[in-house]
């Protein structure tokens, strides 16, 4: 695979022809060539997914004593960079060597340098500040793993065709082990790729340590100059350039080509915007100045205040999307390339689900990728793949006069494409504030209302405004506008007259992804398992390439399917293709049911480096911590991080509900009680069922669990005789929990204000009511709620399990309350295997923080269900949990004294 060139120190990559294999790549077309090596496009046939692969030059040098090879330092810090995981940041995929011959196999990015848009005032303001913040996001990650970029540079930084920012070279610009290297083949210190616009710069002054510099001198911090060690302020002050280059297309410095006159002007501390920019903030420019400074102390610690400063003065600062889907060439007999886009998790492992698979809308109007300039560089690290624009489908455009308005629809289709909710549902209101009448714009934001921020009340105000203004929709829109009216149109909806009509949309668009989408998720709800498998088949077929979300929406169909090992492997298979949140959701969805609660806290990390300024990560990151059993302070800092990144007109309820079910979790049921009598409080004027219904479910569950029923009673009443002048939420798979009836029914029973007979004819009332409501899927969790999860006694449990031999079992995929509630039934009835096997799988799940009152009893029983079959040391084992937990609880907690008896009787050890 490599061959030596004749000189004693230096072993080039040999050319490689279209077709051959490289290790495991079959081998594509050249993509650049230079000082560094070779870049081929090359498939990867064990992922399925299209990538540069770069075959390094190996140059012999001497450093610290030692004669090695350049590629090694290149290899190394390759490795350092693969961990950085960052949308904006061009991903490492492999780090290897195959006989002798050294690769690195990299992101393929279909795009533009920066460089080609420096200059060009056409480009909006705000689309290039948005570019300067996500170089500025990604730097900052970098920078906190310890990675130094060293060559910020427009030629560095790519564009790609929906306008995502991609940073290149990350640990292979510049080598941080060599820097300062003096002596014998110091000249060879610092190398880099070979640009058209790097120069070769002597330095012989005093001020300047004598070495070669080969770079962008134009774009190197003062200190780099100097042959000092750059950290991250050089990587800042290059930033800085960049920016006030894209922002008046015009260097802040002359270059006469001296080196000394060149760090003189860099060195003045003068004002550099000497032209204003219009509509740009005066904070920008301060922004920019500092960083420009030349003494890197007078510089910001950190690119950290960059980044928020950019974020709080931008009207819309979306997290950067993931790779488009393009169509690519086929070499030889390679098959077609895949890729995916990243999805944002709901707030509850209970709504995760539904929020995953609408999050794969991103290939409903896959953008036109233009066919882009080939850039006169030797060397890219990714490059393009070829793509005739009539390969893929055209923006819709909607139909406004006002020019910003259509501008900010389009950003939030990029945000969408992108599963980038919020930012998505922010600019979609941005736009409707600037044109009252942009129905495509009311139509994407009543979806989101209902299935990803269940605010219901929006949802039919956004719809209804869509409806008025239905004669400015295309025919697509209009079809899909029709089909989901239907869920507010009829109480409960028709979801085989939606489902008529989806169909009816299909027929005239043919395979498209946003109605193929729709089609999945009413299979899903109506609890269709064959059809939601097909239809999971037909929405891979239908997706175009670097469409890994596709693999995402596969791995649901089988999870409901029970092959959950299959599942993970398609969601691995999508995280694989690129950094997806959606996927990495899934994948710590199992991980949470499978008690892989590490895996948890690793991954919610993971997510708060791809989505940093989502509230989701850091709620994700708290609950694992909880699951864990690590310090109340430390969950607590990280809902304060979740918090801060919530908007205002809602945070003071999350705070209130995340308090509150932080005093569960601890055992501290005053303070639960406190807090959510402050949340409904906050939420007083909320027309909206859910927010009542969770203050309700705290307060009565923590009154029953510190023996106060006449107190839960009374919460019950109240709360049931208000039920009815609330919106009620949506008969849907993620809603199942947000209707405490059966919970507050119970608590009247036990408290003996309501009678046996008046309990069951409520109860069975209720429970008549979920049927003929709940699409097919969800009428059998009636059997969980209103009877499983409430017996007390033997004879009660006995019913409950009469009654549910009469239900169709759940979808092989359910939540902790499903695992729980037959558990106990089985345990009060004296099956005692059938009780083990159910409260293990409810013990295991890590979703603690937000269900600490179902986790901690199921606990309990089951150290009971392992007394009974003998298990002393499993028993205290579980025992220990519950006290751990609730041991010293305030009020004393029923379950833990309960708990202290048997752990008393058993002699356990305590913790």
């Amino acid at each position: 695979m490599a061959r030596d060139l004749g000189h004693p120190c230096i072993l080039r990559a040999m050319p490689l022809r279209p077709g051959e294999r490289f290790n495991r790549y079959r081998i594509g077309e050249v993509l650049g060539s230079g000082g560094m090596g070779v870049v081929y496009r090359a498939h990867d046939p064990r992922l399925h997914r299209y990538v540069a692969l770069k075959l390094l030059q190996t140059d012999w040098v001497p450093a610290f004593g030692n004669t090695i090879a350049r590629s090694v330092l290149v290899m190394r810090e390759a490795r350092a960079a693969a961990s950085l995981d960052h949308p904006n940041a061009v991903s490492i995929f492999d780090v290897g060597e195959e006989d002798g011959q050294p690769f690195i196999a990299m992101e393929l990015i279909v795009g533009r340098p920066l460089r080609a848009f420096v200059g060009d005032m056409t480009i909006p303001l705000q689309r290039r500040l948005r570019w300067l913040l996500d170089v500025a996001r990604v730097l900052d990650a970098a920078h906190q793993r310890g990675l130094v970029h060293r060559d910020i540079k427009p030629e560095n930084i790519m564009v790609r065709d929906d306008h995502a920012i991609k940073v290149l070279d990350f640990g292979i610009a510049r080598q941080s082990a060599l820097a300062g290297t003096e002596g014998p083949g110091a000249e060879h210190a610092n190398t880099e790729l070979a640009l058209p616009a790097a120069l070769k710069l002597p330095m012989a002054a005093k001020s300047i340590r004598s070495a070669t510099v080969e770079g962008t001198p134009l774009y190197m911090a003062p200190e780099q100059m100097r042959g000092e060690s750059p950290d991250g302020r050089s990587d800042q002050f290059a930033w800085g350039v960049v920016a006030h280059e894209l922002l008046t297309g015009r260097m802040p410095w002359a270059w006469s080509g001296d080196l000394h006159a060149l760090l003189a002007d860099m060195e003045k501390e003068t004002p550099r915007f000497s032209t204003p920019v219009p509509g740009l903030a005066p904070a920008i420019y301060d922004v920019i100045e500092r960083a420009l400074a030349a003494g890197k102390d007078r510089r910001f610690e950190s690119m950290a205040p960059i980044v928020s400063a950019l974020e709080s003065l931008a009207v819309i600062t979306p997290r950067v999307p993931e790779q488009l889907p393009t169509s690519a060439p086929v070499i030889g007999d390679l098959p077609p390339n895949t890729g995916e886009r990243s999805l944002p998790l709901r707030k509850r492992a209970v709504a995760r689900r539904f929020a995953i698979l609408l999050g794969s809308m991103a290939l409903a109007v896959p953008l036109v990728v233009a066919l882009r300039t080939r850039v006169a560089e030797p060397v890219a690290q990714t490059a393009t793949a070829r793509v005739s624009p009539s390969e893929t489908a055209p923006v819709r455009t909607p139909i406004s006069a006002n020019p910003e308005a259509v501008a900010a629809f389009e950003d939030g289709i990029r945000a969408y494409h992108d599963s980038s909710f919020e930012t998505a549902r922010l600019a979609f209101e941005h736009a409707v504030e600037l044109d009252p009448r942009l129905a495509a714009a009311h139509l994407r934001l009543g979806i989101f209302y209902i299935w990803i921020f269940d605010r219901l009340t929006d949802a039919r105000e956004s719809l209804a405004r869509a409806n008025a203004a239905r004669d400015t929709l295309d025919e697509h829109d209009r079809m899909l506008l029709h089909a989901i009216a239907l869920y507010l149109e009829r109480e409960p909806p028709d979801f085989e007259e939606m489902h008529r009509r989806l169909l009816a949309a299909l027929e005239r668009f043919p395979k498209d992804a946003e109605l193929l989408l729709f089609q999945t998720l009413l299979y899903m709800e109506s609890g269709r398992r064959e059809e939601l498998l097909r239809s999971t088949e037909e929405f891979v077929a239908a997706t175009p390439p670097f469409a890994a979300a596709s693999w995402n929406i596969r791995g649901l169909g089988l999870l409901y399917s029970g092959r959950d090992d299959e599942a993970l492997a398609m969601f691995e298979r999508c995280l694989n293709t690129a950094s997806s949140t959606t996927c990495l959701g899934n994948i710590m969805e199992l991980h949470s049911r499978r008690g892989e609660c590490e895996k948890g806290e690793q991954n919610a990390r993971r997510q708060i480096t791809l989505t940093p300024n989502s509230p989701f990560g850091y709620e994700h990151l708290a609950g694992a911590l909880a699951a864990r059993g690590l310090a109340a302070s430390a969950v607590i800092e990280a809902l304060q991080q979740k918090w801060s990144r919530i908007s205002a007109e809602r945070r003071e309820r999350e705070r209130a509900a995340d308090e509150a079910h932080v005093a569960l979790w601890r055992g501290d049921f005053t303070a639960a009680i406190t807090n959510a009598a402050r949340l409904e409080h906050l939420v007083a004027d909320d027309v909206e069922q859910k927010w009542h219904a969770e203050a309700a479910r705290i307060t009565v569950g923590a009154l029953m669990e510190t023996g106060k029923e006449a107190d839960a009673s009374k919460v019950s009443q109240r709360f049931l005789a208000r039920k009815d002048g609330w919106m009620a939420p949506p008969w849907r798979q993620e809603q199942k929990h947000d209707d405490p009836t059966p919970q507050l029914l119970e608590a009247e029973l036990r408290a003996g204000t309501l009678h046996r007979t008046d309990f069951e004819a409520a109860r069975a009332n209720w429970a008549k009511q979920w049927v003929d409501r709940a699409p097919p899927a969800l009428r059998n969790y009636v059997w969980y709620y209103a009877y499983a999860s409430l017996v007390s006694t033997e004879s009660e449990a006995a019913h409950a399990l009469a009654v549910g031999s009469t239900y169709e079992p759940l979808p092989a995929y359910h939540d902790m309350v499903e695992d729980a509630a037959p558990g106990r039934a089985y345990l009060l009835a004296g099956r005692i295997d059938d009780a083990t096997k159910s409260l293990q799988a409810a013990a295991r799940w890590c979703d603690v923080l937000y269900q600490p009152i179902v986790h901690t009893r199921a606990v309990a029983l089951l150290g009971r269900a392992l007394e009974i079959k003998g298990d002393t040391r499993g028993a205290c084992a579980a025992y220990n949990q519950v006290l751990a937990r609730w041991g010293a609880a305030r009020p004393r907690s029923v379950t833990a004294e309960e708990v202290k008896v048997r752990a008393r009787a058993l002699a356990c050890r305590s913790l």
